[in-house]
């Protein structure tokens, strides 16, 4: 990892509450190798920044399960078209804000910037989606399962970051839904 990218995830850590750790290589599930920024966090469980760099909990790379559920999560982030745009949907939120603030005094423009947010959430919804439902395609459900109790074992978010998750993230329950109704053998 260069010095640019490594400087841009240690500045972002903060903003989670977390701090730096070390630099590792992660070998995922496919064979391939990738540096790691590790942090350190009682809460958040990783990401994958909207430079492309993922950034993962000391405790996450100590359990199996749950290492390899959030490496092919996130490794799917790395993947996605416009994955920063959903991920950094606070930046063009401001940035329209900011642009529109004449604007935003009156009705229609409130009623634009919480749309602009719905939309954004949307987005991040889908991404996160997609994250989780490869993860399911590529783990069993079993694995899924013990990685999720062991996140809820290992991780207290507080009440800020349980309301992030909620805002961000569909409930995991939807996506097993749609992933069985969808994988149904007939």
């Amino acid at each position: 990892m260069d010095d640019k990218s490594l400087k841009k995830a240690k500045n972002h850590l903060p903003w989670i509450g977390a701090r730096f750790k070390e630099v590792r290589t992660i070998t995922f599930l496919d064979g391939r190798q990738q540096e790691v920024v590790v942090f350190s966090s009682k809460s958040r469980v990783a990401q994958t920044t909207a430079d492309r760099i993922i950034i993962v909990n000391e405790l996450v790379l100590q359990n199996e399960n749950l290492k390899d559920y959030v490496m092919v999560h996130e490794s799917v982030h790395l993947k996605q078209f416009g994955q920063w745009f959903g991920k950094s949907w606070l930046g063009p939120a401001t940035a329209i804000g900011l642009a529109a603030l004449s604007y935003a005094f009156t009705l229609s423009g409130v009623v634009a910037f919480f749309v602009l947010v719905l939309v954004l959430l949307a987005w991040s919804w889908f991404l996160e989606f997609d994250a989780s439902y490869q993860a399911l395609k590529t783990l069993d459900m079993q694995t899924v399962q013990e990685a999720r109790a062991d996140r809820r074992a290992l991780f207290q978010p507080c009440i800020f970051w349980r309301i992030v998750d909620a805002a961000l993230h569909p409930p995991m329950c939807l996506t097993i839904l749609i992933f069985r109704t969808l994988n149904r053998r007939t």
